[in-house]
């Protein structure tokens, strides 16, 4: 049996359920990753010799308020080292640096597992490598490691405006951390990295509204852009069932002037890896009642700014109600552009209907 089962995404494919999120088009693309990569995709993901740690995939479809296209990305889960100051990219780069071992209160280092991102028509690498960090204090020191990694990544060592966006919403003065760095998307291809930064419900937008006035100028297209994705967000922002993180890119040019809002949730709907919901079904029912509460909020605030189509809309509503394969709808990114805005919506199944673990996920 092949590491990810194409005839049940097939299945959930011809249902009809599904004509934007699933397709055909979508499972013929995972094959062709798939078949370009026999020493990831050789062994069933359960197989101990497997460095995969589960048997999903995780899609990212673009909608762009002007109508242009961007290929879909298909994300698959590996393992990766932890509890060392340093990461292996998979063209066997490795970044070392002190970054990697800074940590917040209960914290972790780098996670267990990371998410190579695939472009089906260029199949041979990934275009993204996502790698979650476990929620690092922004101060000064965290934000000279982080302008490093970013010079490493991209070799552009002029790193001063993302060292001073930085700097006006560090947490140095605080004693709570507003925003802390949760993951990196890392971009050999266009020679680029992402930063998500966790943003805490209980304060207001105001670091948002400052990292947006220091990634864009004052009367531009995109800042206007950035504002109003802010507007629509603020419900979700403010919400505690909602896991929300602010996004800024830094490539061969410098810092993006286009700020993105991640949307998403904090839990799972699912039980524990090897628990059962009985087994403290007050706190399952909790985790549960907050994770369809986040999926609302996120599908209604967005369908009534009319990011999406009332088709669209519904897909999202509906896909985590599939039985056939375990489905998850991971987070909506908005991004303020020159031409309105652009939407990354993540989602995926874990493997077949009625599987107990999403990896990443409490």
């Amino acid at each position: 049996m092949a590491a990810i089962d194409l005839n049940l995404m097939q299945q959930v494919a011809d249902s009809g359920k599904y004509p934007f999120l699933l397709n055909s088009t979508d499972v013929s693309n995972v094959a062709k990753i798939m078949d370009a990569h026999p020493d990831l995709f050789g062994l069933r993901w359960d197989d101990p010799k497997s460095k995969m740690t589960d048997g999903g995939c995780l899609i990212q479809k673009t909608i762009r308020s002007d109508g242009g296209s961007e290929p879909n990305l298909y994300g698959f889960n590996f393992t990766t080292q932890q509890g060392v100051k340093s990461y292996r990219c998979f063209d066997g780069h490795i970044l070392t640096n002190e970054l990697f071992g800074m940590r917040g209160e209960g914290k972790r280092w780098i996670h267990s597992n990371k998410t190579l991102c695939f472009d089906a028509d260029n199949p041979e690498k990934p275009v993204k490598e996502h790698v979650i960090l476990g929620g690092i204090p922004l101060f000064f020191e965290s934000i000279n490691r982080l302008c490093e990694v970013a010079a490493e990544i991209t070799g552009n060592n002029d790193t001063k405006k993302l060292h001073d966006a930085l700097t006006k919403i560090d947490s140095f003065t605080t004693e709570e951390y507003d925003l802390e760095l949760d993951y990196m998307f890392i971009d050999h291809i266009n020679g680029s990295v992402t930063f998500g930064f966790d943003k805490d419900y209980d304060n207001d937008n105001t670091k948002i509204v400052d990292l947006i006035n220091c990634c864009s100028e004052d009367g531009t297209n995109v800042r206007r852009s950035n504002n109003a994705l802010l507007d629509v967000a603020s419900d979700p922002l403010d919400s505690g069932d909602c896991n929300n993180c602010v996004v800024i890119k830094f490539d061969r040019e410098g810092l993006s002037r286009e700020v993105g809002i991640s949307l998403g949730h904090h839990y799972s709907k699912l039980a524990p890896p090897e628990t059962k919901p009985m087994d403290n079904y007050g706190r399952y029912s909790q985790k549960v009642s907050s994770h369809n509460e986040c999926v609302s909020l996120v599908t209604d605030v967005t369908a009534e700014a009319k990011w999406f189509t009332e088709d669209i809309a519904r897909e999202l509503s509906t896909w985590e109600d599939e039985t056939i394969t375990t489905n998850l709808l991971a987070a909506i990114v908005a991004y303020g552009t020159d031409y309105g805005y652009r939407l990354d919506v993540s989602y995926g199944w874990m493997g077949p209907g009625g599987m107990q673990t999403i990896p990443g996920q409490s």
